[in-house]
């Protein structure tokens, strides 16, 4: 119902590099995680949420879809839930398998205290800045917000192409000025890179992209109500 090619590719991907990574010591391999991961993840795994119903439309199945005992957005619930399952699993093997990488022997020096591995994880969440909570809170916001601009404008639009393209361009644009939004007083809460990149407090921003995320896959939800939007581009 939701595979595709993406759901493999991502597993061999990404467990791949967290499985390389793992060999190295741990402040070594914590710090390359996240400034390998942050910015490539969040960008591959929102375009197996925009595919979700749209893919139909392009197989020319949509149709059939609309006229089943279950409607559109109970599907797209479905699907999205299945989705969201595949990729907290995903996340929580890679941190998994990132903090079976070994210590630092004793004679190491520490370099200098990146924002990736400051204690910006307050003492209130369980684990510490590096543990399974943490990196969730790390990958997931990013992906949701991603995947919620970028599905929304997808049944807006009828075209899985014009979400995916949005979506990448906000990707790029937060990467091309990363610093730029991280500095500032507003635009850090949209900065996606804070832990690779980025020098301020990464908890707050990820937060809100958390809900802003939700708020578009709920407002993307409520769009397939009317199914004729996504039906026009049949004819």
């Amino acid at each position: 119902m939701v595979y595709s090619w993406g759901h493999t590719a991502s597993m061999i991907i990404f467990i791949g590099v967290a499985l390389l990574l793992s060999r190295q010591i741990k402040p070594d391999a914590y710090r390359n995680f996240y400034h390998i991961l942050e910015p490539l993840f969040p960008l591959m795994m929102t375009y197996l949420f925009t595919n979700i119903i749209l893919k139909e439309q392009h197989q020319r199945t949509l149709a059939l879809s609309s006229v089943t005992q279950f409607s559109l957005p109970f599907i797209f619930s479905i699907r999205l839930l299945l989705t969201i399952l595949f990729t907290v699993s995903l996340i929580v093997i890679m941190a998994l398998i990132i903090n079976t990488s070994p210590p630092p022997p004793a004679d190491y020096t520490f370099p200098l205290d990146p924002s990736m591995l400051s204690n910006h994880w307050a003492e209130y969440f369980p684990g510490d800045s590096n543990d399974v909570p943490a990196i969730l809170l790390t990958f997931g916001p990013p992906i949701l917000l991603l995947a919620g601009i970028g599905t929304t404008l997808a049944h807006i639009t009828a075209d899985i192409r014009t979400g995916n393209f949005v979506v990448f361009c906000i990707w790029f644009l937060n990467r091309s000025i990363g610093l730029t939004l991280d500095s500032h007083p507003l635009f850090q809460y949209v900065y996606f890179f804070a832990r690779s990149v980025g020098t301020n407090e990464w908890i707050a921003p990820k937060i809100f992209q958390l809900f802003l995320g939700i708020a578009f896959l709920a407002w993307s939800w409520l769009l397939l109500h009317k199914p004729e939007r996504l039906l026009r581009n049949l004819a």
